[in-house]
């Protein structure tokens, strides 16, 4: 017994060894969510020891996390006992944020999960791609110096080109008037189009552009009150200020906006301070050319060369004559390739591309010498000075025919560390291939000739299940086996993919008694071609069967109590006429009194029964769309509340115009605004003179539009989001059963529109209520 014991504990304590040795996280979860095994990995992971987590429940330790996609994964699996994979970006509680590839399963104590930590390789994808659109950018303003000459053209260019080339999402810049303490806007791009600068914006003593101009340095500002030059908080997380100089001295503020918190770091700074080296060049070159016309002549070709060359730049720069001798090299070649500035000159550019590179190269480099401003992309190996080759990719401009330029001119970046995270997409992309198979899904693709594509392991084993053997790729997926009214049937799903259609549907399988399947199509593209649709089908019996109880159980629900309140009603009325009769036949004061109370609590109970009936009504009724005459309906609900007890004094005004006849349902649409119109009635505010309630409104083929305003008590603005909640009453002795705005809310979601209050306490109340004209 004691030597079987410690066998079993010998095992355990291997296996936990072997899973501490694993590259992945591991942790399991128990069916209370709690952690039962987290192995070494998922611990450096999560930066937490095992005694902080093992016995506590997710919940606990990761505070919100129920409410994330992630969390609903764990639970279908949980629950559902399927596998889920998938790609999760988490938020730790001390704000560190990573992405980890998750591989969920169902395990005998509740869920396994194995986690991969893949943040390196999702930052070095993004920062590549941010790189190469910065570069992007920096070699469009070289040429752009090269281009422009006027000071307009060339800010509207460098505008266009930073959202365009260099991924931010809009751009401005400003000349700077110190004496009026103001910046006169120039250029703009990226911007709403509704969007109306003025001639001129003042600025503030400690805002950003007084700090760039006090400094003479970029400023960033993430999630600040970064003010455009409209005049008014241009929200974006983040906004970069470049200072343009001209003769040493700051002159104008080029802004920059992107919608990413960290956008920037130290390599784009770089980046971003050769573009507002750029721009100042261009500006004091703007000047000088004005002042020195006659020098112009003598210095056009070495500046030129500047512009396109920018000596400080952090990539690698290179001039090429049209036979391909290497004219000029930039300072950064040496840092990357390991050549000195003085071996440069002595090199033909095809002495350094890959033998393998040099036929792709030289025809897209013949090609480009035909078309004079064109540009091409290229990515090959270059030779470094020690015999290796380097991965590069840049874009070549033929300015050939430039003055003073006259050649073909390179912009490129060392991307071996790009071609490192292709290599890890490779090996993700079987790692996909892999958890594919892991899941009880069938997944298969076909092509627009029926054949199938590809197919994993679920799909091949239904295939053995239901037709008797496995269906490989390239044979047809509507087998003759299938008989012709089933072929035709799948077929037609087959053929709504291969026109562009996405779309799911719910079939049940012949021959399978109530085994029912969700099967989703997604089209296949190339280009512009549709080759295929890729299929996803899942086994939702249980589900199916769990819906149609709970169908039934809410319209037993409904039924029972749309009786009940009709059957409380009728005591109610009974009640209500022998108070009427006691009113009659007394005189004493005392008791006219307790009746009047007594007659309010009846009819507090009637509205509340009243309400209930039309919740039932609104949940289980169909809707009965009809052309609904709004202006005679509102006077009509208006009128209807004159007699309402505090509706004495109140002024309404009603303004409504058809400008299309508007349908929907009537019931609901009267019951959605009486009890609007009621509560105006209800929360009037006694101390004003003048008590309103307005409604105006139009209806348009897109819709309904009405504006129920009044001068009440108004709501605290701590309540607004909880006034649509069922039974929630405003604190103090106010009337209503606190479920008449939720129907409200409910009713208008049912019609497919929306309801929104405006309130501030003291002032009054606007409701805002839009609903969509149901029209065939």
């Amino acid at each position: 017994m004691n030597k079987h014991v410690k066998t079993q504990a010998s095992g355990t304590a291997r296996l936990r060894e072997r899973l501490d040795s694993l590259l992945e996280g591991i942790q399991i979860i128990d069916f209370n969510w709690k952690y039962v095994y987290i192995n070494d990995i998922m611990l450096h992971q999560v930066r937490m020891t095992r005694q902080q987590l093992v016995g506590h429940t997710m919940m606990e330790k990761f505070p919100g996390i129920e409410d994330t996609e992630v969390f609903q994964s764990l639970k279908r699996c949980m629950y559902e006992r399927e596998a889920v994979g998938l790609e999760n970006k988490f938020t730790f509680p001390n704000g560190v944020v990573k992405w980890f590839d998750l591989c969920i399963e169902p395990a005998e104590e509740g869920i396994c999960i194995l986690s991969l930590d893949i943040t390196p390789y999702k930052e070095a994808v993004e920062n590549i791609r941010k790189t190469k659109s910065l570069y992007a950018f920096l070699s469009q303003i070289n040429q752009s110096i090269v281009h422009y000459r006027s000071e307009k053209r060339l800010f509207a260019s460098a505008c266009r080109t930073a959202v365009e080339q260099g991924l931010f999402s809009s751009a401005w810049i400003g000349l700077i008037d110190r004496q009026n303490k103001g910046i006169i806007p120039q250029a703009q791009f990226g911007f709403p189009k509704k969007t109306k600068f003025p001639d001129f914006v003042a600025y503030e003593s400690k805002d950003i552009h007084h700090r760039l101009m006090r400094t003479g340095q970029f400023q960033i500002e993430i999630n600040g009150d970064q003010t455009l030059a409209m005049g008014k908080g241009y929200k974006m997380p983040t906004l970069i200020s470049l200072p343009l100089f001209n003769s040493g001295k700051v002159v104008a503020v080029f802004d920059l906006y992107s919608d990413k918190e960290d956008f920037v770091k130290d390599e784009e700074i770089k980046l971003l301070q050769e573009v507002s080296k750029d721009l100042s060049y261009a500006l004091d070159n703007a000047v000088m050319s004005k002042r020195q016309r006659e020098a112009e002549a003598q210095l056009e070709k070495s500046e030129k060369r500047f512009r396109a060359l920018i000596e400080k730049s952090a990539d690698m720069k290179s001039m090429a004559s049209k036979d391909g001798k290497l004219l000029y090299g930039s300072p950064s070649i040496t840092r990357v390739l390991g050549y000195e500035y003085e071996d440069t000159d002595r090199f033909n550019i095809f002495d350094l591309i890959h033998p393998d590179d040099q036929p792709y190269y030289a025809a897209k480099r013949s090609e480009l010498i035909k078309h004079p401003g064109g540009f091409f992309h290229f990515e090959m190996r270059l030779r470094h000075k020690s015999g290796n080759w380097i991965w590069c990719e840049g874009t070549a401009t033929n300015l050939l025919h430039e003055p003073g330029v006259e050649a073909i001119i390179s912009n490129f970046i060392d991307i071996n560390d790009k071609k490192k995270a292709q290599k890890q997409q490779e090996f993700d992309r079987n790692n996909l291939f892999a958890l594919i198979n892991n899941t009880n899904d069938l997944l298969w693709s076909v092509d627009t000739e029926m054949k199938l594509i590809t197919s994993n392991r679920a799909f091949d084993e239904a295939m053995l299940t239901f037709i008797g053997h496995r269906i490989r790729p390239g044979q047809s997926i509507l087998h003759d086996g299938l008989g012709a009214e089933i072929a035709k049937y799948y077929g037609n799903f087959y053929h709504r993919a291969f026109l562009g259609e996405i779309f799911s549907e719910t079939v049940e399988l012949t021959g399978q008694s109530d085994l029912w399947w969700e099967i989703s199509f997604y089209p296949i593209r190339e280009k512009d071609n549709i080759i295929g649709t890729a299929c996803h089908a899942r086994n939702i019996s249980s589900l199916k069967r769990y819906n149609e109880e709970l169908k039934r159980t809410n319209s037993e629900l409904d039924r029972f109590v749309y009786s009940i309140s009709h059957d409380l009603r009728a005591p109610l009325t009974s009640i209500r006429g022998l108070l009427d009769i006691i009113n009659e036949d007394t005189n004493e004061s005392s008791t006219r009194e307790h009746l009047r109370l007594i007659n309010g609590q009846v009819d507090r109970l009637d509205i509340f029964i009243k309400n209930v009936l039309n919740y039932a009504h609104t949940n289980r009724a169909s809707l009965n769309v009809s052309e609904i005459d709004m202006e005679f309906i509102l006077h009509k609900i208006v009128n209807s509340m004159k007699s309402v007890e505090k509706s004495d004094g109140i002024e309404f005004h009603i303004h409504f115009e058809t400008k299309v006849p508007f349908h929907s349902d009537l019931q609901s649409v009267c019951t959605l605004l009486e009890n609007i119109v009621s509560n105006a009635i209800k929360f009037r505010d006694p101390s004003k003179q003048n008590p309103y309630v307005k409604i105006s409104g139009s209806s348009t083929e897109s819709g309904l539009k009405l504006v129920i305003s009044d001068n009440g008590v108004g709501i605290p603005k701590e309540f607004h989001s909880k006034v649509f909640e069922m039974f929630f009453r405003l604190p103090g002795p106010t009337e209503g059963s606190g479920i008449g705005l939720y129907i409200s809310r409910q009713i208008a979601e049912k019609l497919d529109g929306s309801i929104t209050l405006y309130s501030e306490e003291g002032t009054g109340t606007t409701f805002e209520i839009h609903l969509k004209n149901l029209h065939q």
